[in-house]
């Protein structure tokens, strides 16, 4: 895959994921929580503050397209943050629950021959830092850090698949 796509590839993830989660590692200002909240927290309170020793990563496939007008009811949290991209169908392919441990990792076999890698950098506070890669036999599409708050989802942009694209996001639950 040329360097275009995946820079084309790696911005949409940004984009996304800056509408899904305040995700991104420098200082960002507060904003209402109506609007920073993409899904449903993951439970607060003051026990949770240390470092969590695991951390369960739910991770989904979407595949958005634009062959016909369906949302996945999985998908209901994301629903508002979806409908900025230029799709209007999107089917939720696999969904897996992988537990994590500080520097550990998991794959995740995508459509297409694909395969996520995702591995625990660290937890601090209320956010999980994880190195997420797409890549296939091919080549590597993406590698990114990405830090994801307790509760929260960050949106990953993955390859072109079938007339469409393959969305990843990753809900952290700590």
């Amino acid at each position: 895959m040329s360097t275009k796509k995946n820079l084309i590839a790696l911005c949409l993830a940004a984009l996304l994921s800056s509408a899904v989660a305040p995700a991104a590692e420098a200082q960002q200002r507060p904003r209402p929580q109506q609007i920073a909240q993409a899904g449903p927290r993951g439970g607060g309170g003051a026990g949770k503050a240390a470092a969590a020793s695991k951390v369960q990563a739910n991770i989904m496939v979407v595949h958005a397209s634009e062959d016909g007008s369906y949302i996945d009811p999985k998908l209901k949290n994301l629903e508002r943050h979806l409908q900025h991209l230029k799709y209007s169908s999107y089917r939720v392919m696999t969904q897996e629950s992988l537990e994590l441990s500080q520097d550990s990792d998991k794959n995740v076999d995508v459509e297409g021959g694909w395969d996520v890698n995702i591995t625990l950098l660290s937890t601090s506070g209320d956010k999980a830092r994880f190195r997420v890669r797409v890549s296939s036999k091919k080549g590597n599409l993406a590698d990114i850090t990405i830090a994801v708050a307790r509760g929260r989802t960050f949106v990953v942009s993955g390859p072109k698949y079938n007339g469409g694209i393959l969305l990843i996001p990753i809900t952290a639950k700590f």
